[in-house]
């Protein structure tokens, strides 16, 4: 199985991930407006009204814990690859990833041949809503006069756009539709 994103191999411990290590998160974990978004669906980013209490710890969830003692580079860059795409936590030395990791690594995900559909899914619904909360609440109480406020507002604008263009490309519906068909292929 070849990573399609970064041309390596993929290591042996991303191929059969079990989902099994109960992980609760706060704001400071990479995932956590990620989690909070898929889990409070009405909290897309168009709508700016956030979350009732936007740093509350997230209930446990189940995760799959991956750790590399040894450091080896192979697993060091999947590991990279995922935490940029905020499916990764990190407590010390080991690092627990989402389920949503599944849509490239299970047996329909997309380095096994599955379907970009659910790929296009997870964009839409997962990390690019994460993305954006995570950074209107960075923005939230910073002052206008920085240049950070600044980069973060137009980071906001930005993702907003990227799923506007998802949805003009690739309606709900036919994600929907597409995600279903590549996890009974």
């Amino acid at each position: 199985m070849k990573n399609i994103y970064t041309d390596n191999n993929v290591p042996e411990v991303f191929k059969n991930l079990k989902y099994d290590t109960p992980l609760s998160l706060n704001s400071y974990d990479s995932p956590y407006y990620a989690v909070r978004v898929s889990t409070e669906k009405a909290k897309q980013p168009f709508n700016r009204n956030g979350f009732t209490d936007p740093y509350k710890n997230i209930a446990k969830d189940n995760y799959a814990l991956v750790q590399n003692p040894s450091k080896r580079d192979d697993i060091e860059k999947e590991l990279i690859f995922l935490q940029m795409l905020d499916l990764i936590a990190i407590r010390g030395n080991d690092y627990y990833i989402h389920k949503n990791a599944e849509k490239f690594y299970g047996p329909n995900g997309l380095f096994n041949g599955g379907s970009v559909g659910a790929l296009k899914m997870l964009f839409k619904t997962f990390f690019l809503p994460g993305r954006f909360w995570r950074s209107y609440y960075s923005r939230l109480y910073l002052p206008d006069t920085i240049k950070l406020s600044a980069r973060l507002e137009q980071e906001m604008v930005e993702i907003e756009e990227e799923i506007l263009i998802l949805e003009d490309e690739y309606p709900t519906l036919l994600l929907e539709k597409d995600a279903q068909l590549s996890v009974k292929s």
